[in-house]
């Protein structure tokens, strides 16, 4: 019986403080755990031993599945366990966000933007989990949380019903999982894969976009149907506003043939090109959405190079069916084919007449007492209920057994005979012997009247009490009944059993092997790809299969259309393979030389790849030694050896290797490769590292700053920050004098540049703080000063506080003079004095300055602050109403970023060019820029000041083409980033708009407080102080009469603008404030405020623009501005039914389908002759 637990109630260490739900497997509560961090526990309905045989595989499928697994887009797992009563407890992390439906349901349907980045960001996720051969297969909306829309992210739950990629045929006959996200062919019972879950995302995609599941016929059966007759037809009003490509990528993942279905890499490079074609509308951007790379690897079926141990099979079972007969022990290594021998051999022999069950033994041993057993047997108990004659069978297995029925009925309740529910009392947990009995009847029942092969897999994970059954079945054996069991090793437990030990495939059936998986007859092609990639070379079958289906993921090896392969030469050299192939490639490295092994160890000292000639040049061995092991471990498939050149075939060989030498060892090994490098000239990166190991810090901080200065010419950022932080660390430990004071100057001023590009403030203060604390310790001089005083002004800047920043740049440039050693230290202060003058709306001052600026950079050759200040140069210039000036100094910028091959740089020539759009009122060149700047943020991975800038110009050009959902979800974006990274750049600007996109909806409650937060944000900028008010001010026109405080701040607005130079947003302000005037019935003042705008227009030399949103074609509007409002009066008059209805619908029909799958019976049997179309 079980216990009903309560608040309060202690499970394991943690306290129970609430219920958060309840589902299938389980009821889930919060709870604090004993060091008070706040956890989920799922705890099991009932004990174990209570659960069918589906229950428990499905069980330990998750159990397995969830401490496998390690990303942020996953559950973190802490720790298991049993209560009293014998239910099973998961402690886990504790998600808080939104379920994916109810997020859908709150938006009636997504954006394609908003849903593509959540499709990118599973498919991250999942195709992780697919590289860990773990499948979900139950992936849909309820199991999608949303923790942060703004990433987005998330969190993939529930994987209940979970298998490992891995598993055989035999433990896939279940279905399970939510059939209206199933993909057809999970409705029978060949092995499941990947593209299954691509499938159950496809449907999740479509939820998202149209609030209806794909396939909306509410019966399993017509479900089916409707599946394999192809995608569905996608043609409903929510796909007016789908970018090109998008409904071809659904129908890809919605294929009913898996193989084309994109891989989740695939889709996610799709997705990103398909996000930035909608926020261009399709303008300037590829919509190709097609992968060079295959869809889904091949599948190969046969078995390659085990005729002998197949023929070895047949010879006991033809003895077994006549004899009684002990086990076979099929032995080998991880991934050398146990499996596929076992299912190959059931394919010819386990066909009815025959019975067949299997279990499989779980890494967790006895987390689950006899679960492999209890799989088995319960299986058996299936296919016994299936039997015409069950009944016969029932009585006779009740009169074996004797006493010991109930010990079978408490295993495995499918086999309780027929009518005698409640009439025996099972033990509550017994014990092996009584279990070994029981089963060891069950089998001479059965074996009596059918053939029957018992299949139990993995044994050396087998728990104490699973042993001791294997032990008796072993000294007992039944006639007609064959048992087979599977093991890495012969377990102790096993000596004497007979056994069949697999080994490596001879090279000749490797390749046959490879020629399949590739379906290519090409010799050059397969000796390529095994010379590349040594772990192709082993024959072990696992490893030649993933490797090979992931070298297809990654594009290394293509499949072409007219059939063949080609290779990617360049993806080919980089390639690494999965870290499932690790363990089997480690078991290799016992058979190297010791000798050999030491050599390679001095190389895996310098990483993964190394070259012979490095590890000669430590004099630890001689050139004939080092290629002897080199090639050693080539013939061994532990790695590729090119000329002079080795790389080992796994990361994780480099660092057994690495692990054998003493403390003392490495340290003077480390020391020597260092020289070697130095005399070599190679990668100071690497240097650094090395002399850090070896123990002189003086030289590593020398070197990190050398190496620093590399990675930033390489434009590799995080690598600068990482070698100028470390040379900060290292230097604050050295003893004080001019060379420590020196090192931390430099490294300070540089980190502050770099930190702050990446937009890692708050760490670019700590940090800088520290090294200004170190040289105050040494008694700074006045260049010092200027050193920390220049990067302290730069972080002020980024952070928005413009006062402080602008202080601190004077200083600098008050101090400095023109000496030639301090002449560096001016370069930054005179730019960021313009820098932040053009922040604080005051173009026409901030123009003069960055003219003084860019010339003091020019004269310094420092072209990165060249870069930045020419583009804002051009924006203040642009916002005056000198375009066309404007145009020449941004088309330098955007040369002198190309020329660079600044990835940051870039992305700030892409934000420019929009904004500079926005001064032009060039709507479609708006849209264009501004979905560059984030196609190239996200491609250069570059976060911070400019990931803020591109999501908030790219919100106000979707503004500008009425795209106002995914308008205000960026702009959200935008402010919800400033706000964690520190930045107030252009924050007020940002809120503003967001208050303009909420106007046009009809929301003004929320516009006031949009405008309200704008001008708080952006007290000291003229140009967000001009767009709140002026927001403020139609307000006030459209909700009241009060024509006072609307004058007033109307007049205010102008007045920034003027104080600020700012004329190109002067005619955009005026013909908002007109409307404001012609709704408090000031006409004459409105046509004045247009006649004004009409000449600034002129002035600028463009086409006047209304302020309103464009309407979509077709509308028959005849303004804009009635279309908007006919808009927000639509919305206004739409009463959405109390609850959920999108989620509640969806669900409604998903549990309808759900109930009729369940109650269908054989419903694998039927469906396995169904073909698509």
């Amino acid at each position: 019986m079980t216990t009903r637990l309560e608040i309060g109630d202690r499970i394991g260490t943690s306290v129970i403080e609430r219920v958060l739900g309840e589902g299938g497997f389980g009821r889930v509560y919060r709870v604090r755990s004993a060091d008070g961090e706040a956890r989920a526990v799922k705890v099991a309905h009932e004990p174990t031993e209570a659960m069918s045989t589906v229950e428990l595989g499905l069980l330990q499928n998750e159990i397995e599945a969830m401490l496998r697994l390690r990303h942020p887009g996953l559950v973190r797992t802490h720790g298991y366990g049993y209560l009293d009563d014998g239910r099973l407890y998961l402690e886990m992390e504790l998600v808080q966000g939104m379920p994916l439906i109810e997020h859908v349901d709150r938006h009636d349907r997504l954006d394609p933007v908003e849903a593509l980045a959540i499709v990118e960001r599973v498919a991250e996720v999942m195709g992780y989990c697919h590289e860990q051969g773990v499948l979900h297969l139950d992936l849909k909306p309820d199991n999608i949380v949303i923790t942060d829309r703004h990433g987005p992210h998330l969190k993939v739950l529930d994987f209940g019903v979970a298998r490992l990629a891995r598993a055989w045929r035999g433990g896939q006959r279940v279905i399970a999982g939510t059939p209206a996200y199933m993909a057809p062919e999970c409705f029978t019972d060949e092995p499941r894969h990947s593209s299954m879950d691509v499938y159950a995302l496809g449907v999740t995609l479509h939820v998202m976009l149209t609030g209806r599941l794909a396939f909306e016929e509410q019966g399993v059966t017509a479900q089916i149907h409707d599946k394999y007759a192809g995608p569905p037809p996608l043609d409903s009003v929510a796909w007016e506003q789908a970018p090109p490509g998008l409904k071809s990528l659904l129908r890809s993942m919605l294929a009913v043939d898996p193989r084309v279905r994109p891989t989740m890499k695939a889709l996610r490079a799709a997705t990103r090109r398909l996000m930035f074609s909608a926020l261009s509308g399709g303008r300037g951007a590829s919509t190709d959405v097609t992968d060079p790379s295959p869809s889904q690897p091949i599948q190969v079926e046969g078995l390659y190079g085990r005729d002998a141990e197949l023929a070895a099979l047949r010879q006991r079972w033809a003895e077994a069916r006549t004899q009684p007969k002990g086990p076979t022990l099929v032995l080998g290594p991880q991934g050398v084919g146990k499996s596929a021998l076992l299912e190959r051999f059931l394919l010819e022999h386990g066909e009815p007449p025959t019975l067949v069950a299997d279990g499989r033994c779980r890494e967790s041993g006895d987390l689950v007492p006899f679960a492999s057993l209890r799989e088995a047997a319960g299986r058996l108990g299936e296919a016994m209920r299936s039997l015409p004659h069950w009944r016969t069978l029932g009585r006779e297995l009740r009169e074996s057994l004797g006493p010991l029925e109930g010990v079978l009925i408490a295993l495995v309740p499918e086999a309780q005979p027929p009518g005698t529910a409640g009439a025996i009392e099972p033990p509550a947990r017994p014990g092996p012997e009584a279990v070994a009995r029981a089963i060891h009847g069950l089998l001479q029942v059965v074996a009596r009247h059918h053939p029957l092969v018992l299949v139990l897999e993995d044994v050396q994970w087998a728990g104490t009490g699973a042993q001791a059954v294997m032990r008796y079945l072993a000294t007992m054996p039944v006639r007609g009944a064959f048992v087979l069991m599977s093991a890495r090793e012969r377990p102790p437990w096993a000596e004497g059993m007979d056994a069949i030990e697999l080994g490596s495939l001879p090279a000749a059936d490797n390749r046959a092997l490879l020629r399949a998986l590739l379906t290519t007859e090409d010799p050059q092609v397969i000796e390529r790809l095994v010379l590349e990639v040594p772990a192709l070379a082993t024959g072990i079958p696992m490893a030649t299969v993933q490797v090979t289906a992931d070298l297809q993921l990654q594009s290394c090896v293509r499949r072409l259309p007219g059939g063949g392969v080609e290779i990617d030469e360049a993806r080919l050299r980089a390639y690494v393979p999965p870290a499932t192939v690790a363990e089997v490639l480690e078991r290799r490295l016992a058979r190297l030389d010791p000798r050999a092994r030491r050599v390679l160890g001095v190389g895996a000292l310098m990483g993964r790849g190394f070259d012979r000639d490095d590890v000669v040049g430590t004099e630890l061995h001689g050139i004939y030694e080092v290629q002897a092991a080199m090639l050693d471990a080539h013939a061994l498939g532990l790695a590729r050896v090119q000329s002079n050149y080795c790389q080992l075939a796994h990361e994780a060989l480099a660092c057994s290797l690495a692990a054998q030498w003493e403390p003392q060892q490495a340290r003077m090994i480390h020391a020597k490769i260092a020289a070697q490098l130095e005399r070599r000239g190679k990668d100071p990166g690497r240097r650094a590292h090395h002399l850090e190991q070896a123990g002189d810090p003086l030289a590593a901080a020398r070197v990190h700053l050398v190496a620093a200065h590399h990675a930033d010419a390489l434009h590799d950022l995080a690598g600068a920050e990482r070698h100028f932080r470390r040379a900060i660390e290292l230097g604050d430990g050295l003893p004080r004098g001019p060379e420590r004071t020196g090192l931390l100057r430099e490294a300070a001023f540089e980190y502050a540049r770099v930190a702050g590009a990446l937009g890692h403030l708050d760490e670019a203060f700590a940090v800088v703080g520290w090294a200004a604390r170190a040289l105050s310790a040494d008694g700074v001089s006045m260049v010092e000063d200027y050193a920390i005083d220049s990067a302290l002004a730069r972080l002020r800047y980024l952070r928005g506080d413009m006062p402080s920043a602008v202080e601190l740049a004077t200083r600098c440039l008050q101090h400095a003079g023109d000496r030639r050693r301090t002449r560096r230290y001016r370069v930054l202060p005179a730019n960021l004095v313009g820098r932040a003058l053009y922040v604080r709306g005051r173009y026409g001052e901030a123009a003069v300055a960055l003219q003084r600026g860019c010339e003091l950079a020019a004269a310094e050759n420092d072209s990165v602050e060249l870069c930045h200040s020419l583009g804002m140069l051009g924006l203040s210039l642009g916002y005056t109403g000198a375009l066309d000036e404007a145009r020449v100094h941004l088309s330098r910028a955007a040369r002198l970023a190309d020329e660079l091959e600044d990835p940051v740089r870039r992305v700030a020539a892409s934000c420019y060019a929009a904004i500079a759009a926005e001064q032009a009122y060039d709507r479609e060149q708006g849209v264009i820029r501004s979905a560059e700047a984030l196609a190239r943020a996200q491609r250069y991975e570059v976060d911070g000041l400019y990931l803020y800038l591109s999501f908030m110009v790219a919100g106000r050009q979707q503004f500008h083409v009425g795209q106002l959902p995914r308008a205000r979800l960026l702009l959200e974006h935008a402010v919800e980033l400033s706000r964690r990274q520190g930045l107030g750049t252009g924050v007020g600007w940002a809120h503003s708009f967001l208050g303009d996109v909420a106007l046009v909806q009809g929301d003004y409650d929320e516009a006031a407080r949009a405008y309200d937060a704008g001008l708080k944000a952006g007290a000291t900028d003229e140009y967000a102080v001009a767009l709140g008010l002026a927001g403020w001010a139609h307000v006030r026109a459209l909700t009241s009469d009060d024509f006072a405080s609307f004058e007033a701040d109307a007049q205010e607005a102008m007045a920034r603008l003027e104080r600020g130079g700012n004329v190109a947003t002067q005619p955009q302000v005026l013909l908002r404030l007109a409307e404001g005037s012609m709704a408090l019935g000031d006409e004459e003042g409105a046509q004045a405020r247009r006649d004004q705008a009409a000449a600034i227009f002129a002035r600028l030399g463009v086409e006047p623009v209304g302020w309103w949103p464009a309407a979509p074609e077709g509308t028959g509007a005849e303004t804009e501005r009635a279309h908007w409002e006919q808009q927000a009066r639509e919305a206004e008059l739409e009463l959405r039914p109390f609850g959920s209805p999108t989620a509640d619908a969806i669900r409604r029909v998903t549990l309808k389908i759900t109930e009729d799958a369940q109650r269908l019976q054989g419903l694998t049997v039927r469906m396995g002759g169904m073909k698509p179309g």
